[in-house]
């Protein structure tokens, strides 16, 4: 291995082997715990959401370049200005937690760059199935930098000043009598500037229906963790929010690792479950027609509002001026009502239901 001295962005660690995940504060089936643990910087308590996936990197102070000792070797944009060598490999915290390790030079810097990515849920519950806390995030990266210290050292004087790339924070609904209705029904509401609107049957989730909503900067996904499981999460539909950047920066105010707290997690989380609009109620035509007619709006907009909700749950091409979908998405929104698709054909004329955030269940009625 080359140069693995220290270098002007700061010293590097070295972490010692120690098994920390025996101390790890590892949350409950479901929901995560709120977590109250003293003595580490990092850990704010009042947790609503858990972590389940964390990508850092670091500029390196040095690295093992021989190609044979990485999995992956190859040169982005070959016989340009910008040729950059790309180092990549993988390895086991744990059964099911890998490590994705890689390099890449930055022509432009004359630097290399390192990238750490995993997931602590699998590093603090191997077998299970629940999100990782704060502090088993802060303590998963920690292990996560001494394993890959085989490969490379960071320029950086400890786990907390890794820049943080993207952090996925999620929670966990209990008590969903009817997760597909719920899924499907989401689905038609409008989220502002999402290019990326679907449900799914996501292969990657063991074919779990899946809604996706979001751009490149990242997405929200609402999902059956019952069928992703193979039956081992029985009523739980997951929220989960892949955050990329600019989402982890501007709605969580992270740029380390140190910044990744109680308090952050929970700020990101609550801007993009917000902006997800999943506590929608989803409700029989029966009932979003009770609710509109309950309302201050005129008969015409009624009228009007009740038809524009019917046609986009019908799938329908609703072929009307910008300000007028614009209008009735605000209004629905204000009303909190979405038309669950299945009672336009009579498959569940008196279902309603909607994700309480606070409580982490489904809150259900049947009429």
């Amino acid at each position: 291995m080359e140069s693995l001295g220290s270098s002007g962005a700061g010293n590097p660690v070295s972490i010692g082997p120690a098994d920390r995940r025996a101390s790890a504060s590892e949350p409950s089936e479901g929901a995560p715990d709120r977590e109250s643990v003293g003595g580490a910087d990092h850990v704010v308590a009042s947790v609503l959401f858990g972590v389940d996936r964390v990508s850092v990197s670091a500029p390196v102070a040095g690295f093992e370049k021989d190609p044979s000792a990485w999995a992956t070797f190859a040169v982005v944009a070959p016989g340009t200005p910008k040729a950059a060598r790309r180092w990549g490999t993988s390895a086991k915290l744990t059964d099911t937690c890998t490590l994705f390790i890689g390099v890449q030079e930055v022509p432009a810097t004359g630097m290399s760059w390192c990238k750490l990515e995993l997931n602590p849920s699998r590093w603090a519950d191997p077998d299970g199935h629940s999100l990782a806390s704060v502090s088993s995030t802060h303590e998963a990266v920690e292990e996560a930098m001494d394993r890959a210290s085989e490969w490379l050292v960071p320029a950086v004087p400890d786990a907390g000043a890794l820049k943080v790339r993207r952090l996925d924070v999620a929670r966990d609904f209990s008590d969903v009598a009817r997760p597909s209705y719920l899924i499907r029904g989401l689905g038609p509401v409008h989220r502002p500037w999402a290019r990326r609107n679907l449900v799914h049957y996501d292969p990657g989730r063991s074919g779990a229906q899946t809604l996706m909503v979001g751009s490149g900067a990242g997405v929200v996904r609402l999902y059956d963790k019952d069928q992703e499981t193979g039956g081992a999460a029985p009523g739980v539909v997951r929220w989960e929010a892949e955050c990329r950047r600019s989402w982890v920066q501007n709605y969580g105010n992270i740029e380390t690792l140190n910044d990744v707290t109680g308090e952050s997690v929970d700020a990101l989380g609550s801007d993009r479950w917000e902006w997800s609009a999943m506590d929608t109620e989803v409700s029989a035509m029966e009932a979003v027609v009770e609710k509109v007619m309950r309302s201050d709006l005129s008969f015409a907009e009624q009228r009007g509002l009740i038809g524009y909700l019917t046609m986009i749950a019908a799938g329908g091409d609703v072929r009307a001026a910008t300000s007028t979908h614009s209008k009735y998405r605000r209004t629905a929104k204000h009303l909190g009502i979405t038309v669950d698709p299945g009672s336009l054909s009579g498959d569940d004329p008196g279902f309603s239901a909607r994700l309480d955030l606070e409580l982490g269940t489904a809150v259900c009625s049947v009429r």
